[in-house]
């Protein structure tokens, strides 16, 4: 999957992110895209919409797992480092029922993250 594809499964799965998506910008720059569907979730974390929320993880876990080498690294590299920032706008329970919704290749890059920055 390149971002042309990956664009593509954004706005399929989340409609109301194609007017964002499809800038001709974002649509050459995988790291944009990834960053649109992480602000996006982060949205609907603080808006405690955990069914949106689990759309947009099993949507992110799709994109890294199909996508070309660009796309993993725009994966690990935005919305894994942002997952702290995402997970500590929940409550503690909702915490707990995110972390469970994270698919687990990026969560298991999540914890090499945490342990390799000695956090």
């Amino acid at each position: 999957m390149n971002a042309h594809q990956a664009a593509a499964d954004i706005t399929a799965t989340l409609p109301e992110l194609t007017h964002e998506v499809t800038r001709s910008i974002n649509l050459q720059n995988p790291f944009a895209l990834v960053r649109i569907l992480t602000r996006y979730t982060q949205k609907m974390v603080q808006q405690h919409n955990i069914s949106m929320v689990e759309k947009c993880l099993n949507l992110i876990g799709r994109i890294h797992a199909r996508g070309d080498l660009m796309i993993r690294h725009a994966v690990e590299h935005v919305f894994v480092f942002s997952m702290d920032r995402i997970i500590l706008s929940c409550s503690p329970t909702e915490r707990n029922q995110v972390m469970e919704k994270v698919p687990a290749g990026l969560y298991q890059i999540y914890i090499n993250e945490v342990y390799k920055s000695g956090m």
